[in-house]
């Protein structure tokens, strides 16, 4: 499975069948976690633990996963905006990493208890924990729950292209001419917190500027994730390119947007 087909393959998954990763799998992962690279600034930290299905460990996740016992733990300060970037774009390199391992995955930044997760986790002062990723093979059948939760959240609608992303200013949509227009769309197909999709950008010449809608803590994490899927598919493309963080040269944002960063084509 190539990292296209990964992106197109993730989706989130809440029931898993209750065995734990194996060794060689729980390598795989570690060995995918220390090969994460980020070109934007900012600061994070991540980790894999195992945790007891029952009894006082179990962790708490109020419902919403069952079956896992191996969460991807992610950590990274609250209050900056810039770190929340970085650590989505990090970790989502895992993420894509355990999809082409087989593993099912589903971010989760709010519906888990953090206390019962704190408990194992060991971050660099100045980080909290922030997501948990529980990790595992997919059980056969969803869980009424999960239906719900995937009814509600109307986890397979996406915005069309051409609200999400312009061309020179905001009025003008993209359209398949444009040389972005694939990684883009691999971008489209991220994982968003409430199906929020708060990625927005405009294409001027050989570069892409990024912008937040409606900021908060758990969008900016939303657009690390959305970022990493546009930079894996240029590189999946062999084109060479570099993120620059400069507001000044970017288009002023529209009305309830934050602009977060820029990507050039060499």
């Amino acid at each position: 499975m190539d990292i296209i087909e990964a992106i197109e393959e993730r989706s989130s998954v809440r029931t898993f069948n209750g065995e734990p990763l194996t060794t060689s799998q729980i390598e795989s992962i570690n060995a995918a976690m220390g090969c994460v690279a980020c070109p934007l600034p900012g600061k994070w930290s991540m980790d894999l633990q195992r945790f007891e299905l029952t009894g006082p460990q179990r962790p708490g996740t109020y419902g919403v996963i069952k079956g896992a016992s191996d969460f991807l733990l992610l950590g990274f300060n609250g209050t900056d905006y810039a770190d929340a970037v970085a650590a989505g774009f990090a970790m989502e390199q895992v993420i894509l990493a355990c999809t082409q391992m087989g593993l099912s995955t589903c971010w989760m930044a709010g519906t888990f208890k953090p206390g019962d997760f704190g408990l194992m986790t060991h971050f660099p002062d100045g980080m909290e924990l922030q997501a948990v990723i529980p990790v595992d093979v997919a059980a056969g059948k969803e869980r009424f729950m999960e239906r719900v939760t995937r009814f509600t959240m109307g986890s397979k609608n996406r915005k069309p292209m051409g609200k999400l992303f312009f061309v020179g200013d905001w009025w003008q949509p993209m359209t398949d001419a444009s040389q972005f227009y694939e990684s883009l769309m691999m971008m489209r197909l991220a994982p968003s917190s409430t199906n929020s999709q708060p990625w927005r950008a405009i294409i001027k010449g050989d570069t892409v500027h990024f912008y937040c809608k409606d900021a908060n803590k758990v969008h900016m994490l939303d657009m690390g994730i959305g970022m990493c899927h546009f930079d894996m598919a240029e590189r999946y493309r062999d084109i060479t390119g570099s993120w620059q963080v400069d507001a000044s040269k970017a288009p002023a944002p529209a009305r309830g947007m934050t602009y977060v960063a820029s990507y050039t084509r060499d």
